[in-house]
């Protein structure tokens, strides 16, 4: 996958390959990073006062997409709750259904 951000402020994407391989990059409006087929994306706008715009470009004729928090939320609670060193309160706030575009904490 290619990631290109087109405009807007700083943002964060970590990716992830498998058990414990995560590394996340900082990015501004011009770069490009290109990552590992079939690695997880999260991708975080850093700015309080612009959109972030971002192409995505994958290496491949079809593209399935899977929402992580969805996922996790129809994985069993205790499961969940112990591998990610959480108490099932906070898995419980998980969405079932999927959310393309998630706020951040404080923002409406």
């Amino acid at each position: 996958m290619i990631l290109a951000p087109l405009n807007g402020g700083p943002s964060w994407t970590t990716c992830w390959l498998g058990s414990s391989n995560a590394r996340t990059f900082d990015f501004q409006a011009g770069d490009s990073g290109d990552f590992p087929a079939n690695t997880g994306h999260y991708i975080e706008n850093l700015s309080d006062t612009e959109e972030l715009i971002f192409l995505e470009f994958f290496h491949a004729d079809l593209v399935e997409e899977v929402s992580l928090q969805q996922w996790l939320a129809r994985t069993t609670l205790g499961l969940v709750a112990q591998i990610l060193n959480v108490t099932e309160d906070v898995v419980k706030t998980f969405k079932t259904e999927k959310q393309i575009l998630v706020a951040a904490q404080g923002t409406t």
